[in-house]
């Protein structure tokens, strides 16, 4: 299967972030990280631990 995605974005947990980043990078992805402030984690509702 091949799914390709042009200025997608994904949202991962960062717990995760060790496997995914570079499983995206390996396959030629440009990846720009963003690590939400608590504050926008309460506007995006997720959970704020």
């Amino acid at each position: 299967m091949n799914i390709r995605y042009s200025k997608g974005v994904f949202m991962i947990r960062e717990e995760d972030r060790g496997k995914v980043v570079p499983y995206l990078r390996k396959r030629g992805a440009t990846v720009v990280l963003w690590i939400p402030s608590r504050k926008e984690k309460k506007l995006l509702e997720l959970q704020v631990t």
